[in-house]
């Protein structure tokens, strides 16, 4: 088979597909859809995988967490365990609030609900990126707060304790749309126009224990930025954008990271 030969593996989600994370041989979807195949019911959350006579075709498992509402927005693997994030309020038959931890194991078609449950609440309520930091789990989107806390937009959470660590990135506006996790760097990319009291339009870098602006480095977008990632020597990013640092960049831009 050549590189890049498309194969008989066809999901046909009947809606939008938003995050996935892959595990061996299950590829996890989370996004708009509700079913699979046309008569598989998934709604939002569905796992499928290779035919185990290796044929290429698809194989659906039972996993069906069905969160309720309309979207699931990001997904984490971390061990047994998957993170979800989205705008569901029920999920698996528990009551969760925008973020869950589920079992992953894809044969059972009801995983059991870890009992993390941070609730942020507020804003449009929606959980758009799950990290995995650690002992910590690290919480964005477009929220006023988690648990009492008024962590808005981005919270972190013990997974010891499971209670919110002291602090706040004092995003006070817009939306954060992804989260870029390296070493002790945080990177956030999103709508928002501030953070720690200082202008940052669209990206900012924080310090991923205490959430602290890095104020060495700013970057200013004119637009909005929907995903970031970084390297030893630079941060990238992509989104609906046309002026990086006051200079014409259209939806992808790469800037220095020292």
């Amino acid at each position: 088979m050549s590189n890049g030969t498309l194969q008989n593996w066809e999901p046909q989600p009947n809606g939008q597909v938003r995050d996935l994370a892959i595990q061996g041989n299950v590829v996890y979807l989370a996004g708009t859809f509700t079913t699979i195949r046309g008569t598989n019911d998934r709604p939002r959350l569905a796992a499928v995988g290779d035919d185990p006579n290796g044929t290429n075709q698809l194989t659906i498992h039972p996993w069906r967490p069905a969160p309720n509402n309309s979207q699931v927005n990001s997904l984490t693997v971390d061990g047994n365990d998957l993170y979800v994030g989205g705008d569901f309020t029920t999920i698996a038959g528990q009551s969760r609030t925008r973020v869950a931890v589920l079992d992953r194991t894809a044969t059972v078609a009801l995983p059991t609900v870890r009992t993390y449950d941070p609730a942020p609440s507020g804003g449009n309520n929606v959980v758009t990126k799950v990290v995995v930091a650690g002992n910590r789990v690290v919480v964005s989107g477009d929220f006023d707060g988690g648990g009492g806390d008024q962590q808005a937009r981005l919270a972190a959470v013990n997974l010891s304790t499971m209670s919110f660590v002291p602090g706040s990135a004092g995003i006070t506006d817009g939306e954060v749309r992804a989260v870029h996790l390296d070493g002790t760097d945080l990177y956030l990319a999103g709508t928002f126009t501030s953070v720690g009291g200082l202008t940052q339009r669209g990206v900012a870098r924080l310090n991923a224990t205490t959430l602290a602006v890095d104020t060495g480095f700013v970057v200013n977008v004119v637009g909005s930025v929907n995903a970031i990632s970084a390297d030893a020597t630079h941060v990238y990013f992509t989104g609906d954008f046309t002026q990086v640092n006051g200079t014409n960049r259209g939806s992808l831009a790469r800037v220095s990271r020292a």
